[in-house]
């Protein structure tokens, strides 16, 4: 967009602006990311259920290979993985609940009479 990095909360909601093209405000993205897990800095122990693990491993995965489409010109992939990370991180946050996570499992059976 153009918009130097930064992070705006309004109304229980964080934006974060970041470039994956140089790295710019990912520093941001990871601080209040650990932040939004429970993190503070100090405790010496950081804890976390295994499903947050895992979901921040898939988002992280999903940045790299946003990454990977960037440099190859693929703009509309590059947006699918972030939609897709996002997706992960809303599973932490708990904007993405159990039911939208049963609805997308049973959306693909088809239930007959």
């Amino acid at each position: 967009t153009g918009e130097p990095p930064g992070m705006e909360e309004a109304e229980g909601t964080t934006a974060i602006r970041l470039s994956l093209r140089t790295g710019a405000g990912l520093e941001l993205l990871t601080g209040h990311l650990t932040r939004s897990v429970g993190y503070a800095p100090g405790e010496g122990v950081f804890t976390a259920r295994r499903r947050h693990v895992q979901a921040l491993e898939n988002a992280g995965a999903c940045l790299g290979a946003a990454q990977k489409r960037l440099a190859a010109g693929d703009g509309e992939l590059v947006a699918e993985e972030c939609r897709r990370a996002q997706q992960y991180l809303s599973e932490i946050t708990g904007e993405f609940t159990t039911d939208d996570l049963l609805g997308h499992i049973f959306s693909s059976f088809c239930i007959g009479k």
